[in-house]
This record gives structure tokens, sequence and C-alpha cells, in this order.
């Protein structure tokens, strides 16, 4: 988000770091949405235990509030979609809003095994799921394959 540049009046690009990465826990994959109405960010990515495809344990998302300013104040990383005990990771996360129902759209992959694996034994190992949140929801929604 940028804020307004005093003197001449154009906005200005101010980098913030969402998703900080350190000793093991790793962002990757971002994904972001902002809803103009209630002027909120929706930021979502990969969190891992390593730069490896294979160690993503979840998907996490952050919440930001824009203020009148463009500056935007963020809550601490949630996530919404864990590593599933049979295997399975989620990946790719990618957001999508439908207006007409104000509802927010997390589709994602679903991975098990590498792809390395997946080419080795000709068997696909990844499905595509999607979760959502209708605007007044605390929740979001059991998985849809």
């Amino acid at each position: 988000m940028g804020t307004n540049n005093s003197k001449s009046g154009k906005p200005r690009a101010d980098k913030q770091i969402i998703f900080k990465s350190n000793n093991g826990e790793v962002f990757k994959i971002p994904a972001i949405y902002y809803d103009e109405n209630r002027k909120r960010l929706f930021a979502f990515a990969e969190k891992r235990t390593s730069q490896e495809d294979s160690d993503v344990v979840a998907l996490v998302m952050r919440k930001g509030k824009v203020n009148s300013k463009k500056e935007v104040t963020w809550l601490k990383p949630k996530e919404v979609v864990r590593k599933c005990t049979c295997g399975y990771r989620p990946m790719d996360p990618c957001v999508v809003y439908e207006k007409k129902t104000e509802t927010l759209f997390l589709f994602f992959v679903y991975v098990n095994e590498t792809e390395s694996w997946q080419l080795e034994h000709h068997q696909n190992k990844a499905r595509l799921r999607y979760i959502t949140k209708k605007k007044n929801e605390k929740k979001w929604s059991k998985f849809t394959e």
C-alpha cells in the first residue's frame, strides 16, 4: 500500500513485509485480496519448515486494516488450512471474491508425495480444493474438493 507524499500529493509505494521467513518458518507463494468497501486486505501464503515443496505445513492468512492515510495495520498470521496427518499438504493459494454473495474463496492444491515421485510413478496425487468465508462469518467453511 502506498501513502501520500505531502509535497507532491502523489501516492508513494511503501514496502511492508507481510510474511517474514526465519529459522524453521518459511513463507512462499503469496496471494492477496483487497476489499475496497471494508478497507481490508487478506493476504495468504504457504507456511513451510524449509524451502522444499514437501515441507509445507499450512496455508496462513493475515488480515490488514487500511486507515485514511493508506497505512496498513496487520493482525498476526492465522492458519486456515493445515497439512493432513495422511500426508496431503495445502499449496498454491489463490483467493477469489464473489461480489453477489460476498464470499471469499480460497482455492488451493492439496498434494501428497513429491512432484518427482508422481512423475516416476505416473500418478497424480494433487487435488483442487477450496474453502469459503462469507462476509459476516467468523470461521472458514470445511473444504470442498
